[in-house]
């Protein structure tokens, strides 16, 4: 394997265990501990932008709650499911089912018929926390299940099952719950998955520390950014308005090199290159590594963009 190819999977593998995504993980390990304690199941949701790193705190949670056999029965005392656009009310329970890799009954009429198969199986599995990833497809124009409805399905699941049930999603999933009251009463309130923003300070120590670790990789393989550290992280935050998973993109696209290439310091126009070839925050005045400089203006530019985009309430003092 060339020097090239070395860094891009480097790159490419590289998981930032950042503290807002740490925040989030701590909090959901903790509740499901207890649910796997025997303590009362709970109904929560974490929303945020597309690429804030929800996904990935619900991929570390599976993975730290991993199945396994017991006198030859498979458990799996955490399930993750991501959901399918278009839901409807048999593909809900059927995506259950095949998460858990139980074959789905042939001659089942009704929602209700599938959603009793669903609790039998997880009594048999002995599952205790159901992780459901972009749970907000519930509520988009394309589901097939008025939101109130899918509510009704969530809450008679977790109370049929006695099973705690963590839904991620955009900020629209608000949907899901304002739209039936027995779900909104019955669940936790929602935690934020905010972008970082670079106004406050540790927000902006947090972030920089993130881009340090890629730039730290790329000189490893000897591929070193040459753009002065704190430049690079004005405009990787310019480019991705605080969101770790499109910072991510970006530099995963900076890593693709061409195979015969010789390693040699990253200028700001490659950086340019590969942002131009990323998608951004998409704020039309973005123009992120075309100067040496970017404004406070600009980066606040990006920050609330990124919150009018997914129509989220700042949370800077006043």
């Amino acid at each position: 394997m060339n020097s090239a190819s070395e860094l891009r999977r480097s790159i490419e593998t590289c998981r930032l265990y950042h503290s807002i995504y740490e925040e989030h993980f701590q909090w959901f390990k903790a509740r499901i501990d207890d649910a796997l304690d025997g303590c009362s199941p709970r109904i929560e949701g974490l929303i945020g932008p597309s690429r804030a790193g929800k996904s990935m705190v619900l991929d570390a949670l599976e993975q730290a709650y991993p199945p396994s056999r017991v006198n030859g029965v498979r458990t799996v005392p955490v399930l993750k499911v991501k959901l399918p656009p278009a839901i409807s009310p048999k593909l809900f329970p059927a995506e259950l089912l095949k998460a858990l890799k139980v074959p789905i009954p042939a001659r089942v009429r009704t929602s209700g018929e599938l959603l009793g198969r669903v609790r039998e199986q997880f009594q048999l599995a002995g599952t205790r926390v159901l992780l459901l990833d972009e749970a907000s497809h519930f509520v988009e124009p394309g589901s097939r299940v008025p939101p109130r409805a899918a509510a009704d399905m969530v809450k008679a699941l977790s109370d049929d099952a006695n099973l705690s049930i963590i839904a991620s999603g955009i900020p629209h999933l608000q949907r899901l719950f304002q739209s039936n009251e027995q779900l909104r009463l019955r669940a936790t309130v929602r935690r934020d998955f905010v972008p970082y923003d670079f106004a406050e300070p540790e927000h902006r120590k947090d972030f920089a520390q993130c881009v340090r670790t890629y730039a730290e990789l790329f000189a490893e393989h000897g591929w070193p950014i040459a753009v002065e550290f704190p430049a690079l992280v004005k405009h990787c935050y310019f480019h991705c308005g605080g969101l770790i998973g499109v910072l991510s993109a970006f530099m995963r696209e900076l890593s693709i090199r061409k195979r015969d290439e010789q390693p040699r310091p990253l200028t700001l126009e490659d950086c340019k290159v590969a942002a131009d070839r990323t998608e951004g925050t998409g704020h039309p005045l973005h123009r992120p590594f075309s100067s040496e400089l970017v404004s406070l203006a600009e980066l606040n530019q990006a920050y609330g963009h990124v919150l009018e985009t997914y129509d989220m309430p700042s949370l800077r003092k006043r």
